[in-house]
């Protein structure tokens, strides 16, 4: 038909004064933008009756209070809708002096910058800057808080530094290990992390990060009675300060150990590097600029008035590049595992780049610069060019060198090459076995798994926006006409669309509702809806419960 419209609006109807400004408002934002409507006012139980009368090739069902940005109406004026779509939206709720947001994972407080505000009992202070995007479910548990992320979920905070996680695989990672992957806010994988228990991963960031996406690549599996995808436990997320290097001055004579066995090698040259290197490190031997130290680092040791570290090989160093260019100055010695012979220490980037090596021949200080811009963070090996193995009685490690003294100083001599690490710097502090062992608990519900598989988790909280093609909405028969609430019935037609065919699209584009926000709005879904909408996830196969009759009253 010549004169049919593009779209046709239901909106279920308020008061009448309500009605008239939604359609007033509508009609003139579409003329404005050159979309072809028409506005059907309906109450709920006449919805199916307007769509049975609806000419356009889309139909859009709504509320009277809805308000439809500029925005909004000029996407739809582009004629780009598909008829193999499901479109939904995130809605804005107003309560008394807030604003909310309804969005698929649920409803959230916004902050003063529209970003999700955290919970008074959250995984992050409401105070940290750290913000929890799409992808995170709100806190629950107690007493110890925690959140749910689906495949993707989102972090946003300004400013870099280290930030730790605390994470462990849910239901829908599936059997472990599982691969956690952490992805820049270009997409890009800057860390990746093998995940076989309850881990504490920590994580450098630019200061331009902005923030990062979390992502589980095999994750997705299904529940039976919750129709969350459930990939990962996150039960903390935190900010964590530099260490405090100790600058307790150290006396001669606690250094006079490690000097004699210097100069008895003719180290006479290097004496002055070596008390310099000494004498701050007071309690412990990292300084300034180490951030971290993990694996391939033995525990802290004391011989006489002598502290130091054993190392095996591959030991880890997280090292911050402030203004100006750095050295990593370092003390070492040869250890028991090598004989206490000569040796060539490596230094490499996590990725195995070299960065420097240097010939080791009793105690000997160290100066090596580092080729990285100022601002930056990098994580770095530090392995001997051959590895020995456990020699002394009773003690299977393997000593392959001891370090006395590791900090980082302005740099004497600059590198000349500028070395940028593709990844950010990303270390796992512990990990312990998982809490639930979750395919132990979900086996006798396996066989329903397996046939549900990875099923798509679509957006059904709060359905004030469902766009389909009239085409779409007639082989659907319209809202199922069960007598249940109305927003059961829009989940259940939602899920109804999705297995005909629908592929679920929320459209990034600002829809607010002006009616009060009721905080118990809306309903949970009940048992038996979920149980039915399992079906559909089952069977791979739409719910339609309306006979032919449908739609008319």
């Amino acid at each position: 038909m010549l004169d049919r419209p593009y779209i046709s609006v239901i909106a279920v109807g308020r008061s009448n004064a309500a009605n008239l400004a939604f359609t007033t408002h509508w009609n003139a934002s579409a003329q404005q933008y050159g979309l072809s409507s028409e506005v059907l006012i309906a109450p709920p139980p006449g919805r199916n009756a307007a769509m049975r009368q609806a000419r356009g090739e889309f139909v859009l069902c709504t509320r009277a209070d809805a308000e439809f940005s500029s925005e909004l109406i000029q996407f739809l004026a582009t004629r780009q809708l598909r008829e193999d779509r499901l479109y939904r939206l995130d809605c804005h709720m107003q309560g008394p002096d807030f604003t909310a947001l309804r969005t698929r994972e649920g409803t959230f407080r916004l902050t003063a910058e529209g970003l999700r505000e955290n919970a008074a009992r959250d995984i992050a202070p409401g105070n940290s800057g750290i913000h929890f995007g799409e992808g995170w479910f709100p806190p629950e548990g107690a007493p110890e808080a925690f959140r749910w992320m689906e495949n993707r979920a989102e972090i946003l905070l300004q400013g870099g530094g280290a930030v730790e996680l605390e994470v462990e695989p849910g239901p829908g990672a599936g059997p472990l290990a599982q691969t956690l992957r952490v992805l820049d806010r270009r997409g890009v994988t800057v860390a990746e992390f093998a995940l076989r228990g309850r881990a504490v991963l920590r994580l450098w960031l630019p200061a331009d990060a902005g923030g990062f996406r979390l992502e589980t690549p095999d994750g997705g599996r299904a529940l039976a009675g919750d129709l969350r995808i459930l990939n990962l436990r996150c039960l903390r997320c935190e900010r964590v300060s530099p260490p405090t290097p100790a600058v307790e001055p150290r006396s001669l004579e606690s250094m006079q150990p490690t000097l004699l066995r210097l100069l008895s090698k003719g180290g006479w040259l290097q004496l002055p590097a070596t008390m310099s290197l000494l004498n701050p490190t007071g309690s412990g031997v990292f300084g300034p600029g180490i951030e971290y130290w993990g694996e391939g680092w033995h525990r802290l040791e004391q011989s006489g008035s002598e502290q130091f570290h054993w190392v095996d090989r591959d030991a880890e160093l997280v090292v911050r590049i402030p203004a100006e260019p750095q050295d990593l100055c370092l003390l070492v010695e040869p250890g028991p595992s090598l004989h206490g012979q000569p040796f060539e220490l490596v230094v490499r980037l996590a990725g195995g780049t070299e960065i420097a090596r240097a010939k080791i021949n009793g105690v000997t200080p160290l100066r090596l610069p580092l080729p990285f811009a100022p601002g930056s963070a990098a994580r770095l090996l530090l392995s001997p060019d051959r590895v020995g193995d456990p020699l002394l009685p009773g003690d299977r490690r393997v000593l392959n060198f001891r370090v006395f003294a590791c900090a980082c100083r302005t740099s004497a001599r600059p590198s000349a090459e500028i070395v940028h690490a593709a990844a950010w710097p990303a270390v796992r502090v512990r990990e312990t076995p998982a809490a639930i062992d979750w395919v132990e608990r979900l086996a006798p519900a396996q066989a329903q798994l397996q046939e549900i598989g990875k099923p798509a988790f679509l957006h059904v909280n709060g359905c004030d926006f469902i766009l389909l093609s009239r085409r779409r909405w007639l082989e659907l028969r319209g809202f199922p006409e069960t007598g249940d609430l109305p927003e059961f019935m829009e989940a259940l037609l939602c899920y109804a669309a999705h297995f005909a065919g629908a592929e679920e699209e929320v459209l990034r584009l600002p829809l607010r509702m002006t009616r009060p926000w009721d905080e118990n709005e809306p309903t949970p879904l009940d048992d038996e809806l979920i149980w039915m909408i399992t079906q559909m996830r089952r069977l791979r196969s739409p719910v339609i419960v309306n006979g032919e009759g449908w739609g008319r009253e």
